[in-house]
């Protein structure tokens, strides 16, 4: 069983002051050393999804077995739509694992990435968050874990304030192993991001 614990030493005061005159914040060492060693391990055995957009600039969540079941000329229409998009400075295309909706839809049953989850909205990291961002409304965190290698990209973008999930006036927040940086607006949301050396 993944047992993660925040770091005891962690004020929050002095990151809630940055955080709110800088709207974003990265707080160092946020988890202990070994819950992060841990975390690491959880994240590179994870079951990657591939997200990329459509045609129609519609985001697309494709498990490894959906990506090869793929025809051919679907293939191949994907990839050139993405190149003709990335040129034009549109688009994302990178490893993803949806951690909120793998809970409430069941995937992966007994994988550990699920206690992260169930941490990321328990007590202790809920007030931790409304302490930090100075928003008692807080009530939970969005999460999604990510993995770029050679060849993915994030474009920039704006995130849309109406589909945030929670508070619009709340913070995106991005996940490292031991470290974590919360920027608004946007919903409170924990992304974990990992060098991902598996994929």
């Amino acid at each position: 069983m993944l047992q993660l614990r925040l770091n005891a030493k962690l004020d929050p005061a002095p990151f809630a002051r940055t955080y709110a005159e800088k709207r974003c914040v990265q707080i160092p060492d946020f988890f202990d050393a070994e819950s992060a060693a841990a975390l690491e391990a959880v994240i590179s055995s994870l079951p990657w999804r591939l997200l990329m957009q459509d045609e129609a600039t519609k985001n697309l969540v494709l498990t490894r077995e959906q990506m090869t079941a793929l025809a051919p000329e679907r293939r191949r229409a994907l990839e050139e739509g993405m190149k003709r998009r990335a040129a034009d400075g549109v688009g994302h295309l990178y490893l993803v694992y949806p951690m909120i909706e793998a809970a409430l839809e069941g995937y992966d049953p007994g994988h550990p990435i699920h206690a992260l989850t169930e941490f990321l909205n328990s007590r202790p990291m809920i007030e931790f968050a409304r302490e930090l961002i100075r928003l008692p409304a807080v009530s939970k965190l969005d999460a999604h874990a990510s993995c770029y290698l050679p060849g993915h990209y994030l474009n920039r973008h704006i995130r849309s304030a109406s589909r945030a999930s929670g508070s619009p006036t709340g913070a995106a927040c991005c996940w490292s192993m031991t470290s974590t940086t919360m920027c608004a607006p946007a919903c409170a949301r924990a992304s974990m991001r990992s060098p991902c050396s598996t994929g």
